[in-house]
């Protein structure tokens, strides 16, 4: 019985879902094509770093350059960082979706307690279990 009223949610979370990856992928894809945009610099100084590096070296100009090319890596850096933070957000969003399937079946079950096979109910949650922990695989092996 309870399974009936997750599955009456399931629909709005899959819509939900769908939305956010969406999102996600539209952003992720913007910012990979920072990403890339932020690399050729690094490249195009160690170029002229190569050419220009007896007429650097007789000017004295090491440490300019050197922190011309650390700032020019910082830049490269921010799109890195920004996906990385990216992927973040998708991973708590994902670990939110799953806590509210499992708040839904609890609630469900704590209504209609006498109603609820609990070995499902037990497959169910450990099913959720094992689905927002998918990325630490052995976390659901048995022991």
């Amino acid at each position: 019985m309870a399974t009936k009223f997750t599955a009456f949610a399931v629909p709005f979370l899959g819509v939900a879902f769908w939305l956010v990856c969406r999102t996600y992928l539209r952003i992720s894809y913007q910012v990979r094509l920072l990403d890339l945009n932020s690399v050729s610099p690094i490249f195009n100084h160690a170029i002229e770093t190569m050419q220009g590096f007896r007429t650097i070296h007789s000017f004295g100009w090491e440490d300019h350059f050197y922190t011309k090319f650390l700032n020019i890596l910082d830049d490269s850096q921010r799109p890195y960082y920004m996906m990385l933070a990216v992927q973040q957000l998708l991973q708590v969003i994902l670990d939110l979706f799953v806590a509210v399937i499992a708040i839904i079946t609890c609630s469900a079950t704590v209504a209609l307690k006498n109603s609820v096979d609990t070995g499902m109910l037990g497959l169910t949650l450990t099913s959720l279990v094992c689905h927002d922990l998918s990325y630490y695989p052995f976390l659901c092996l048995p022991l």
